[in-house]
């Protein structure tokens, strides 16, 4: 009986130190990811044709093939602001940038009154003021001399008191022209990953105080706390091969603070889907990558890896399916080709959250 007793005992002992050890690595983890909950709640919100430009926190940016400019609201699809015939076009830092019938034209997207620029620079594609700074971008596209690509590149020339020029590979390359503390970080993100990517930093006179260069190319990049967040890696244009995808995140001074790799933790294995459409911090504090088949990677602040997540749009996308995505307003935004597939937010222990349409319609659905 006595032993009987004594065997009881040590088992109730064990039971709540085993109780409080899990409570305890329970908060720790709540603790280092933020109150992860589970998977995404990913709707379908927007099924356009035209090209997703980008977008801020309640509009989106489009340009279609006969170039079409579009603004629309989000939630009930209002039209805010069109233009026809418009060559080339571009968001960089809440500033809409486009060329229509040679002219440049650059206005705020929170007010919508498009301003004229002439440029001092032939042939350039796009213009636009941010704070006391004037940027001209000229693009070279690629061109076949003697039966081989020559893939063209992108110059982003910087004005303040003098102008200065930055030259980045791959013509048909996105430019980005992203707000630091202290200036800006600029660059070009390419669709193809055999170019090095490279990222940099210039103050707000426009002269460059860093640079970084990455192996391959570079596929997105953000802005958020003052630390700028680079996803690196691609797909080739015919989308039959993905290479290998990578984290940065660089201080707004262009120090690496942390870098880390998704293709050990891909949950695809090496046959699809590891290189990052986008890296994102939220509001909780932690960093998100998306993959190109909707996974999403969860890092905490210092690039300590935490867990993947399958999501519903990683069921449904096939290998390379989605290309881009974008923070705008604490949620992310992520499009799946000319397709709008997913609109979340991250909220401190409260779980992930879909802002749904004021006024949804039949396009608005789960996978």
């Amino acid at each position: 009986m006595r032993n009987s007793v004594k065997i009881g005992s040590v088992m109730l002992f064990i039971s709540f130190f085993m109780a409080g050890l899990l409570l305890h690595l329970w908060r720790d983890s709540d603790e280092n990811s933020g109150g992860f909950t589970g998977d995404l709640n990913i709707t379908k919100v927007w099924d356009g044709q035209d090209d997703l430009l980008g977008a801020d926190s309640n509009r989106l940016v489009l340009l279609s093939s006969s170039g079409r400019l579009e603004i629309l609201r989000l939630g009930n699809w209002e039209q805010v602001y069109s233009a026809e015939d418009v060559e080339d076009a571009g968001l960089f830092s809440g500033v809409l940038a486009f060329r229509k019938s040679g002219s440049l034209y650059y206005t705020k997207l929170d007010t919508i009154e498009p301003h004229r620029l002439e440029s001092p620079i032939e042939n350039t594609s796009l213009g636009f003021r941010l704070g006391n700074l004037t940027f001209f971008i000229k693009r070279n596209p690629p061109i076949i001399h003697s039966g081989v690509r020559v893939p063209g590149n992108i110059t982003i020339h910087v004005c303040g008191g003098t102008c200065g020029a930055f030259l980045f590979e791959d013509g048909e390359g996105k430019p980005f022209i992203l707000r630091t503390e202290e200036g800006f970080v600029i660059g070009v993100a390419s669709m193809e990953p055999f170019y090095h990517g490279r990222v940099v930093f210039i103050n707000t006179s426009g002269e460059p105080v860093a640079e970084h260069t990455f192996d391959v190319g570079i596929r997105d990049v953000t802005v958020a706390n003052n630390t700028v967040l680079v996803s690196t890696g691609g797909v080739e244009r015919s989308g039959t091969a993905i290479w290998s995808g990578k984290l940065y995140a660089l201080d707004g001074r262009g120090r690496l603070l942390w870098n880390a790799s998704i293709e050990d933790r891909a949950l695809w294995g090496h046959l699809c889907g590891y290189a990052p459409a986008g890296v994102s911090l939220l509001a909780d504090g932690n960093v998100y990558a998306v993959d190109y088949k909707g996974v999403v990677y969860v890092f905490n602040k210092r690039g300590k890896y935490l867990r993947a997540v399958k999501t519903p749009a990683s069921r449904t996308l096939g290998c390379g399916d989605l290309i881009r995505n974008v923070v705008v307003g604490g949620r992310v935004h992520c499009w799946h080709g000319r397709t709008l597939v997913c609109r979340w937010s991250r909220r401190r222990r409260a779980g992930y959250a879909y802002t749904h349409p004021a006024e949804p319609s039949p396009v608005d659905h789960l996978f």
